[in-house]
């Protein structure tokens, strides 16, 4: 684990009040698991009442935030590392 995943855990714990493991990072192969790992840990949160999509709008944020891009020019299904050159 570089330290982009790194810092991509502590934005995701500091967002969201959820720990994230290094075995939780390690799966986080494309955009959209790291918005279903967030999606998952909502009810671990210390903010549970967000809603889906705010939840989706944050973590896309960080991601675009630590990869440099824009929200618009990321799909689901980029890689983190083969696509976007994020690790």
């Amino acid at each position: 684990m570089g330290l982009e995943h790194f810092e991509l855990a502590m934005a995701i714990e500091e967002e969201f009040g959820v720990e994230v493991s290094d075995e939780d990072v390690e799966k986080f192969i494309t955009v959209q698991d790291v918005v279903d790992f967030v999606l998952s840990k909502k009810q671990q949160s210390q903010k549970p009442n967000l809603d889906e999509a705010a939840i989706v709008s944050r973590t896309l944020y960080w991601v675009t935030e630590l990869v440099c891009m824009k929200a618009q020019e990321l799909k689901p299904t980029d890689r983190l590392i083969e696509d976007l050159g994020y690790g």
